[in-house]
């Protein structure tokens, strides 16, 4: 409901805040548990196109912008989830 009640540009800078600190703990779960690479290429690749998007849309806060990091935000989620349990099947393997 944030986009509905603040103006674009304040409503964009809040999602890249919120993509950037996501972007960083998902990243950060490879140095405090057992993921190794198979889990940090994919999950490095798919945080910096994430927060590419993201940063676009600050600059760009338009309609179209903001429905490809909302696409970003949810292949963002699927590939991170598919890094981890193909981490933890070879792992347990």
């Amino acid at each position: 409901m944030l986009p509905a009640v603040a103006r674009r540009k304040h409503a964009a800078i809040w999602v890249l805040i919120h993509a950037a600190t996501t972007s960083l703990i998902g990243l950060l779960l490879t140095t405090s548990s057992n993921l190794g690479l198979l889990y940090f290429i994919p999950a490095l690749a798919i945080s910096l196109w994430f927060l590419w998007l993201t940063i676009q849309l600050v600059r760009n806060p338009s309609p179209e912008q903001a429905s490809k990091a909302f696409i970003a935000s949810n292949l963002y989620l699927v590939i991170i989830l598919a890094a981890l349990m193909l981490n933890i099947v070879i792992i347990q393997a």
